[in-house]
């Protein structure tokens, strides 16, 4: 449900946070001063990251490996497990998650495909505007679009973790805090409530009804006529697609997605239904409300680094 996270806090003390008994930091010195300028320490695939002298305290990691004590992050994590989780952050660092202003955040699921993983990777034609990359990231098979706010990735889960089963990770990481404020989230506090859990999934399908997919299962069923097999090279490939312009490529998909829902299998659509009923599944009972979104005003520290309270 939620992995990948950055946070930003300020510290009031920094010295409980570098005293702590499973931190072991490192630390940076500047050159012409001799100061400690910032300490580093890691702890169950978390980096703890303390500037000086502003005590701003920067997390970033994988809330999910944490809460496998850093070990995996291939199982399921329902927003239950979350809530523990995020408790069980709280106690452990002495650091209320009201204090912890989001500024990256990774939302998305570990899903059993319908078909092949690495079929449904090379199936991955482009995701609005932007064409998938393949990544040699986490030892996996990896697709990911890049956008200005946020990315979409893609990739084999099993392969990552050399699991005897197809697992199929879908995801959206948000980068800038505009997205966020749009889902009530600001703090990891927010994370408790159930406000963002049905937009959020509503979110992740979004970005997957983008996602341009060809799937091969029209090769078995369309008829073989010249006119059909020119149009299925040109469906599968990538730079087909982002050659053309926005207004061609409304007009193609249009038509492939004609010819798919004529002769193919819907492997997209029953990747949507899977991505559903996962979701569905880690969220328990949802409960809409409306929250008071806390206003955020820009620091800078180190003349570097931009970040919001």
């Amino acid at each position: 449900m939620v992995d990948g996270i950055k946070i930003f806090i300020q510290l009031i003390d920094s010295q409980q946070i570098l005293e702590h008994h499973d931190l072991r930091f490192n630390f940076s010195v500047d050159s012409e001063t001799d100061e400690i300028t910032k300490y580093q320490a890691k702890y169950k695939h978390l980096r703890f990251t303390l500037f000086q002298p502003s005590k701003v305290l920067i997390i970033t990691g994988s809330i999910h490996y944490y809460k496998n004590d850093g070990h995996h992050n291939h199982d399921d994590f329902s927003h239950e497990d979350l809530k523990q989780t995020l408790r069980k952050f709280e106690s452990e660092f002495n650091i209320e998650l009201d204090d912890c202003f989001i500024q990256n955040i990774e939302f998305g699921m570990n899903i059993h495909p319908p078909i092949d993983t690495g079929e449904i990777l090379n199936g991955l034609m482009y995701h609005w505007g932007s064409r998938f990359k393949e990544l040699d990231k986490r030892g996996s098979d990896y697709r990911q679009a890049d956008h200005q706010r946020k990315k979409f990735k893609i990739y084999d889960k099993s392969q990552q973790f050399n699991l005897p089963y197809d697992l199929l990770r879908i995801e959206v990481k948000y980068t800038k805090m505009q997205d966020l404020k749009k889902l009530q989230i600001v703090t990891l506090k927010d994370l408790l409530g159930d406000h963002w859990v049905t937009s959020t999934k509503e979110m992740l399908l979004r970005e997957w009804d983008k996602t341009i997919y060809y799937d091969q299962s029209i090769e078995t069923n369309v008829p073989q006529t010249p006119h059909k097999l020119k149009k299925m090279k040109q469906w599968s490939s990538p730079s087909f697609w982002e050659n053309l312009t926005s207004q061609a490529r409304f007009n193609e998909n249009r038509i492939y997605k004609q010819t798919l829902k004529k002769y193919s299998e819907d492997v997209k659509g029953q990747i949507r239904e899977e991505m559903e009923r996962k979701w569905n599944e880690m969220s328990n009972k949802h409960v809409h409300i409306n929250r008071h979104i806390r206003q955020y005003t820009p620091i800078i520290f180190n003349d570097k680094l931009t970040t919001w309270v």
